[in-house]
């Protein structure tokens, strides 16, 4: 009697359920996507950018002062005022002293060239009319600084008297009535590798027709600049990234690879026993025949059970047999069977396991 030996093949790989397995790659396949789009977008970015670097800065500095000469009155004990010092009454002003200072300052030593004008404009609702209150004069400086003062004497009365003279040879009177005091800087810088060429104007205003005398505006006025170049500046956060999700999607893609290599889906684990046996009726139907009955003679027979149905089809094919299948009504057992010079091949699956 010829005893068929049943030597199921080994395998290394690891058993893992599917759905553990399935989770698993899928999840390595979306880390695999993810660093592999930001590796590839952080190669879409430069590794330097585009940065400006001052050369030359400088500062436009202008300042308006005044000193208000008093008639003798019982309201002032000083002759003279300053800004700040008290209300400004017209009649008991005898004269005013003004002046303008202008310093330009720069970070590098230059050849400053520059001229400058003060004017006094008025100003109503219908025309506008300019007077000089100092001629055009030059100044110049081959240091990091340029810097004048101009002083100059301010009659109001003369503004208002030359209005009363358009009011009546228009015969128009003229109203909102402002006196504009204005200084024009035109500046030219030049060092080694820099250029500089601005105008800088600054202006105080005085409204007219009032026995108040006021002053509005910019008394002091700073304007700053620079001359810039571009120079490329290295991000090294850039190559780092490159490096780290390149190194990133490499790591994963490894894990991926081993992953599906070295494990397999548990199949037998997965699959409810109800499952098997539909399987198992759907693919090997044609090799299996249904009985109603275990037979006797093979409750003497030696049985060698298989550890799968595929174990048991193997054997059927060897030696040329069918496989029977018994429905156990009691316990929903299915038994598949070869009998086979007195050896009983038998694979056993319950629906209730």
């Amino acid at each position: 009697m010829k005893k068929i030996k049943i030597n199921p093949k080994k395998s290394w790989k690891i058993k893992i359920h599917r759905d553990v397995r399935r989770t698993t790659t899928a999840i390595l396949i979306l880390l695999i996507l993810f660093s592999s789009y930001t590796a590839f977008s952080s190669y879409q970015q430069p590794t330097t950018k585009d940065v400006l670097v001052p050369t030359y800065a400088y500062t436009h500095t202008g300042s308006f002062d005044y000193s208000i000469h008093i008639k003798n009155n019982s309201l002032f004990t000083s002759t003279i005022l300053k800004p700040g010092q008290g209300t400004i009454f017209k009649k008991l002003v005898d004269h005013i002293n003004m002046s303008y200072t202008y310093e330009y300052l720069s970070t590098r030593t230059s050849t400053i060239t520059g001229s400058y004008k003060i004017t006094a404009e008025v100003q109503t609702n219908y025309w506008t009319k300019e007077f000089p209150l100092t001629t055009s004069k030059n100044f110049e400086s081959t240091t990091t600084q340029a810097k004048f003062t101009e002083t100059f004497p301010l009659n109001i009365t003369i503004y208002e008297d030359y209005i009363e003279t358009i009011n009546e040879q228009t015969g128009v009177a003229a109203t909102d009535t402002m006196l504009t005091i204005k200084c024009t800087v035109m500046l030219s810088a030049t060092s080694k590798e820099d250029k500089v060429n601005e105008i800088f104007q600054q202006s105080i205003q005085i409204p007219m027709g009032n026995n108040v005398i006021t002053v509005d505006g910019e008394t002091t006025k700073t304007q700053n600049g620079q001359n810039e170049i571009t120079e490329q500046e290295y991000q090294p956060a850039v190559s780092t990234q490159r490096t780290n999700w390149t190194a990133s999607s490499a790591i994963f893609i490894l894990l991926l690879v081993g992953f599906v290599v070295l494990t397999k889906n548990d199949m037998e684990s997965l699959k409810s026993p109800i499952r098997q046996i539909k399987k198992i009726r759907r693919k090997y139907g044609e090799w299996i025949v249904d009985v109603n009955s275990l037979p006797k003679h093979a409750i003497g027979s030696e049985k060698v059970t298989t550890n799968s149905f595929d174990d048991l089809l193997k054997i059927s094919e060897e030696i040329g047999k069918p496989v029977m299948h018994y429905l156990s009504k009691q316990d929903k057992t299915h038994v598949y069977y070869i009998i086979e010079d007195g050896l009983y091949y038998i694979y056993m699956i319950s629906e209730n396991a």
